[in-house]
Parts: C-alpha cells; structure tokens; sequence
C-alpha cells in the first residue's frame, strides 16, 4: 500500500469515526432527554421530586450537547469550503480550514463534555429522589 493511499485510508476512518461520534452524542443525548422526562413522570411525580435543579440541568447540559453537535456539522462545512479554496489557492495554512476548523474541535468537546455532566446531574437526581 503506497503512502497515499494509507493517508486516504486513514482520513476516511477518521471522518467516519467523527460521524459516529457526532451520531452517537445526539442519539445518546436526546435519549437521555426522554428517559429522564418519562422517569420523573412515572416514578418521581408519584412524591414531591427533590433537588428538581439537578434535573433541569442535566436537560441544558444535554441540550447544548445536541446544539453544540449541530453547530459543529455547519462549522465542519465551512471549514472544509475553506479548506479546498486555500488548496485551490496553493495555500499551505498552518490551520487548513481556518478558524471555523478550530471551533469544530472546540464544539466536539463541548458536545462531549456536555452530554457526560448531563448524566452526572442526572444520576445525582436519581440518587436524591429514588434513594440508591
């Protein structure tokens, strides 16, 4: 296998490996927005919800990791238009894709980030209402 095409082979991994990432924070996020809706109406509607805050900010957190990964889809966009215009241009940046690539690293930790202190308040929810 020549270098390019261990290169080629390795840019498509790494874009399918951020594709599943990005899927997997949405999926894993909005789930966890409607497991948590159904557990405080079926379990904890039943007595007074404690700590109710923990709740709420286990949806923000989840809420801005779904945004963040949305943002992050547009920016990934606008990055690689900037990307193949400084190649066109026979430019050799020190960041291909300027600076709307280094906000899409920055949102895909954001997303991460996010979505674990959602869990993180949430679990503290359920510990405080179900008594684990």
């Amino acid at each position: 296998m020549s270098d390019n095409n261990y290169r080629e082979m390795l840019v498509l991994a790494q874009q399918k490996a951020q594709e599943d990432y990005d899927k997997a924070i949405v999926s894993l996020s909005g789930g966890g927005l409607g497991v948590s809706i159904m557990f405080i109406k079926e379990i904890v509607a039943k007595n007074t919800p404690k700590l109710m805050e923990a709740a709420l900010a286990s949806w923000v957190f989840w809420a801005i990791s779904i945004v963040a990964v949305v943002v992050s889809y547009y920016l990934s966009y606008v990055a690689m238009e900037t990307a193949i215009d400084q190649f066109d241009a026979n430019e050799t940046p020190s960041q291909p894709g300027g600076i709307a690539a280094r906000f899409t690293i920055l949102l895909n930790f954001v997303s991460g980030g996010c979505f674990v202190l959602g869990i993180v308040f949430f679990v503290f929810f359920v510990k405080n209402n179900v008594g684990i």
